[in-house]
């Protein structure tokens, strides 16, 4: 079966890791400012540590919506997390681009809800309202609920704050970075998928010089890449470390490494030979896709679950067009993958508001029914009997992708399920890329790097990190484009040093040993 096909559907996500299987749900919190949720039945004392509710729990909360207006309290998924959770909420919807100011001043003031969605764990704000005891520390409750229980390990480090869990993490595969490709001109070229660095090198060398779309001109290019260059992906292929190592007993940041320098030469050789856009320093991901889709480029770098939602315009223009995935690119290592965090933002109970640890069990109870297999196949598939039902034990979509998307795009931002979802079977009009994206993301996180500096904080990065950061990354440019030698690559990490980094350095160092004793 070929793979790609005429489909902008947003797939589900999932990972696993250190044998837990984390997945990211759609629809978690989802507010209802009118009308009655419908009952439910009573909490089941196995996974509620505390007495059930006799009604529906009132819950506050603030959270974030992406769209261009707020869910609708009639959503029919709303109204059934309502049902599940056995809770009603009253919820403040705030849009994304403004939302990290409203947390602020939400939390400055101290007029804060039941639950807030902090999509930062680490920004300043959420740090010492935590040290200022802010929010309740829920890590030692988890154990008592089987849902919850299953975080996913790595995620739920990632997402702590001083080696402690003060939220819910919303989960995300701990890798989704690899190569989205031209396949059918690959097959053009009579080239195989690649699995190296030295195949992956002779195929954007091909797709630059091997006439891979058959028109008879030179006028496509191997990869295109936008400014930040996918570096960590590609670093990890060469075996560097995922932006912090561990060395001497202490933290060292990854562009000290001579894995590294050897991915900026690698660039600089592709940069040389014209296998990459020459602009690619102020490209950005939209002209990355444009490239793609129009047939000017056969490879990015990025998100491989792009795949399958960037993409209309190519089979439109193209209707021939085949697209590929691949992520395990063999390296001086051996097959390696920088993961991510595993979650993005954290649902998080303060204090003046949770008045009691009787109060935050309730809550905690209702959190976990999210994170049950109803919950679970709830945000992946729907409502059973009505969006899908089971097939051969397995989940068969009664209704067709676009229908799915469009009904949870209201509450795709909110998800907290824990454990796997009931293995799906695929529907005429889902693109086999769903299945290969699946398997490539359960097959990475076997063989993830983790950073183990991400769940460290240090105030001088907080401070200072965006233009300490920028230091590097303009340096990398300057080096891959011809416009600085190692010399002067050198000198950049000094300059980086001396204005905070070494600082940096010893902070994250001196948070990492704090999580040993």
């Amino acid at each position: 079966m070929k793979l790609g096909a005429n489909t902008t559907s947003k797939l589900w996500k999932r990972s696993i890791a250190s044998g837990c299987i984390a997945v990211m749900g759609v629809g978690l919190l989802a507010g209802c400012s009118a009308g009655t949720p419908q009952s439910a039945a009573p909490t089941d004392q196995k996974s509620n540590p505390t007495a059930a509710a006799k009604g529906p729990l009132d819950l506050s909360v603030l959270t974030v919506y992406f769209g261009a207006e707020p869910p609708k309290p009639d959503n029919e998924l709303i109204v059934e997390y309502q049902r599940l959770m056995n809770v009603k909420f009253n919820t403040i919807w705030v849009p994304s681009a403004a939302y990290n100011d409203k947390l602020n001043t939400t939390i400055a003031a101290n007029n804060m809800p039941k639950a807030l969605l902090a999509l930062d764990m680490k920004a300043p704000i959420i740090v010492n309202s935590v040290h200022s005891g802010a929010f309740w520390e829920i890590g030692p409750l988890l154990k008592d609920y089987p849902n919850l229980n299953k975080a996913n390990p790595i995620a739920l480090s990632n997402s702590s704050i001083d080696g402690k869990t003060y939220g819910l993490y919303r989960s995300r595969p701990l890798t989704r970075g690899g190569i989205v490709f031209r396949k059918d001109w690959l097959d053009n070229l009579g080239l195989q998928v690649p699995k190296s660095l030295d195949e992956l090198y002779n195929t954007l060398k091909a797709f630059t010089q091997g006439d891979p779309d058959k028109n008879g001109k030179n006028d496509t290019i191997g990869l295109f890449l936008n400014s930040d260059l996918s570096f960590l992906t590609m670093s990890s292929w060469h075996g560097a470390p995922n932006k912090w190592e561990v060395k001497d007993n202490k933290l060292s940041p990854d562009f000290l490494t001579k894995e590294y320098f050897e991915t900026m030469k690698f660039y600089k050789k592709l940069f040389d030979e014209k296998l990459i856009n020459q602009d690619f320093g102020v490209a950005n991901n939209n002209q990355m896709f444009e490239n793609i889709n129009k047939g000017k480029a056969g490879m990015y770098i990025g998100n491989i679950g792009d795949s399958q939602n960037k993409h209309a315009d190519l089979y439109k223009l193209t209707p021939s067009a085949v697209l590929d995935i691949q992520n395990r690119i063999s390296g001086p290592k051996g097959e390696r993958i920088n993961s991510d965090p595993g979650y993005y933002g954290a649902y998080m109970f303060p204090k003046s508001t949770v008045k009691t640890e009787a109060e935050l069990k309730q809550i905690l109870a209702a959190f976990d029914k999210l994170a049950s297999q109803e919950g679970t196949d709830l945000a992946f598939y729907g409502i059973k009997g009505k969006h899908w039902d089971l097939e051969n034990g397995k989940a068969k979509r009664l209704i067709d992708s676009t229908a799915w998307n469009n009904l949870k795009a209201d509450v795709f931002a909110y998800d907290i399920s824990y454990i796997k979802e009931t293995d799906p079977v695929m529907t005429d009009k889902d693109s086999p890329l769903s299945i290969k994206y699946l398997q490539l993301v359960d097959e990475g996180s076997k063989i993830v790097v983790a950073n183990p500096a991400e769940a460290l904080i240090s105030e001088t990065n907080s401070q200072k990190g965006q233009s300490l950061d920028k230091i590097i990354s303009d340096a990398r440019t300057k080096f891959i484009m011809g416009q600085l030698d190692e010399s002067g690559w050198m000198k950049a990490i000094e300059q980086w040093r001396n204005e905070g980094g070494n600082k940096v350095i010893e902070e994250m160092s001196a948070a990492y040993d704090k999580t040993k004793k």
